[in-house]
């Protein structure tokens, strides 16, 4: 029973939505503009399926309304609430107000009046619609459009093929009907066209159809149409062209032709040219004469941006379909002349850097043989050509620096080397543990060493063997324990932990034999089920 209360509930609710979806009030404006001492005049239309008996509303506005009633019904307008009671009538798409807004201030600029709270009682059941919002332009003369112009003719919903928003005349249009409706679109939608609609036609003579549109400043233009009636019988068919390929594309910087494969099968070029051509003129030819280029997209000359910049071409042939040719062109950004480095290493050493100073003098330890060198420029794009130098055969270490734009610069660096005292020379080399690579590096103090978890102390050696070494914590080795070593090298103390790290092998077999095991026992316990259950 409670479920088919729910359904009932549902459907009801689903009925109201599909109800009140077909329903709707609107306010409708003649133009959305006024002047300061001027009004303009809006419509409230009803469009309703069921018989209505009361409508009522809210309005707020930032201007003096007036509302007349447009139906016959009692009409109480009191603290801007709007009520209109019917004798159940049904309002299918009708004028029900008729709402005179004028400015209540000198202040131009947008103002809003708004209808919400709409609510529609019909049959004893009352719905409510969304609410309504009209913007409303006070302006002056200055404020208002002069174009006059019309984007599209249609005459029987056909457009005129050859027609241009800046052309006001065209002639030898034909028709096979006598009667023939006019219809167009304009560029302003404020503006006002006159003589659209049906026009008669006189047989095998053209008559003139005007269209003229006022622009809201009152700029008016005319557009005259000579249209003549031929029998259908009379009128030869011709098929309108389709060719809309070009029969040319060439690119010129001045007089400077820019090379590139034109092939009209295409419809994408990708060109690079230099940074220094920051503009191009775009010529082209077309292979019908009938076809015409699309306004904007034809020959003519072109500004560049450093990177990619994309070029569009658009062919309309005569029957209206359009081909776009795109040109991708990539101007080069411009190259840096940057020749200078950033940073210098050599074997460690780094070399101080100088603004545009080239030739350096650096001190080494007499210890090296060879040069090492790290070196970073400026500019990341610029290449860094060098060879590294036997520092014992030549001193003389040349480092050239190439910019992205060409421009090379060679930086030379004189090495001298200072001769260490034999007793200065540390004589200590590394240290070694037996059957492990250690990896030993004299600067590095902390090592980890993996060895086999049976392993209780591991065999320490110096080179050379006559350094004096200490070593301590060598015995009974756990994971985790840490040996160290100390070597004493012509009073040079250096002190090095390596820290054990064990393999859990053992640990692992017997995991392995425990699974092992398991398996066995659950495989045999399974075996003696289902011989009993059999």
């Amino acid at each position: 029973m409670r479920r088919g209360k729910y359904l009932i509930f549902i459907i009801s609710l689903f009925i109201f939505w599909n109800v009140n979806a077909k329903n709707s009030l609107e306010l409708v404006c003649n133009t959305p503009k006024m002047f300061k001492d001027g009004y303009t005049n809006c419509d409230v239309m009803l469009n309703y399926d069921g018989k209505v008996s009361f409508v009522e509303f809210n309005y707020e506005s930032e201007m003096n309304v007036t509302f007349t009633k447009g139906e016959e019904a009692e009409l109480n307008v009191l603290n801007n609430k709007v009520t209109l009671s019917y004798n159940n009538i049904t309002p299918k798409n009708i004028k029900i107000l008729n709402v005179k807004v004028t400015n209540n201030d000198d202040q131009l600029g947008e103002k809003k009046l708004t209808l919400k709270n709409i609510r529609i009682t019909s049959e004893d059941v009352s719905y409510s619609l969304d609410n309504q919002e009209q913007i409303i332009s006070v302006i002056t003369e200055k404020d208002l459009s002069s174009d006059c112009n019309l984007s599209e003719i249609t005459i029987d919903g056909i457009k005129l093929s050859n027609f241009k928003d800046n052309q006001y005349k065209y002639t030898g249009i034909t028709s096979d009907k006598r009667v023939i409706f006019i219809d167009a679109k304009r560029s302003n939608e404020n503006s006002q066209a006159m003589g659209l609609g049906n026009v008669m036609l006189q047989e095998n003579k053209e008559k003139e159809a005007l269209i003229t549109v006022t622009a809201e400043n009152g700029n008016k233009c005319v557009y005259n149409l000579g249209i003549t009636y031929v029998k259908k019988e009379a009128v030869v068919a011709v098929e309108k062209s389709n060719n809309n390929n070009l029969d040319s594309l060439e690119l010129y910087n001045k007089d400077k032709k820019i090379e590139f494969s034109f092939d009209n099968k295409k419809t994408d070029f990708n060109i690079n040219v230099e940074n220094d051509i920051t503009e191009l003129t775009v010529k082209a030819m077309l292979q019908d004469e009938k076809a015409t280029f699309v306004s904007k997209f034809g020959p003519r000359d072109i500004k560049l941006n450093e990177g990619k910049n994309s070029v569009l071409i658009k062919v309309s042939a005569e029957n209206g379909d359009v081909k776009t040719y795109t040109l991708n062109i990539t101007r080069d950004k411009l190259k840096s002349d940057d020749t200078t480095l950033k940073k210098l290493i050599i074997n460690s050493v780094e070399v101080i850097l100088n603004n545009n100073e080239f030739a350096y003098e650096i001190t080494l330890p007499d210890v090296y043989d060879k040069t090492n060198v790290v070196a970073e420029a400026n500019d990341k794009d610029a290449k860094i050509v060098y060879e590294d130098i036997d520092i014992k055969k030549d001193n003389i270490l040349s480092i050239k620096v190439e910019a992205p734009n060409g421009d090379v610069s060679e930086y030379t660096i004189t090495i001298d080397q200072d001769e260490e005292k034999e007793e200065d020379k540390p004589s200590f080399q590394k240290i070694d543990v037996t059957g492990y690579n250690l990896d030993f590096d004299i600067n590095k103090k902390d090592y980890t060493l993996l060895v086999q978890d049976e392993v209780s102390k591991i065999d320490v050696k110096v080179y050379p063997s006559d350094i004096e070494m200490t070593v301590l914590d060598n015995g009974d080795l756990k994971n985790g324990s840490v040996v160290t070593v100390k070597v004493i090298d012509k009073d040079i103390e250096r002190t090095y932990q390596i820290k054990i790290k064990k393999s859990s092998t053992k640990l692992v077999n017997i995991l392995c034999y425990l699974f092992f095991i398991v398996a066995v026992i659950i495989l045999l316990l399974s075996i003696r089920y289902r011989v009993k259950r059999k």
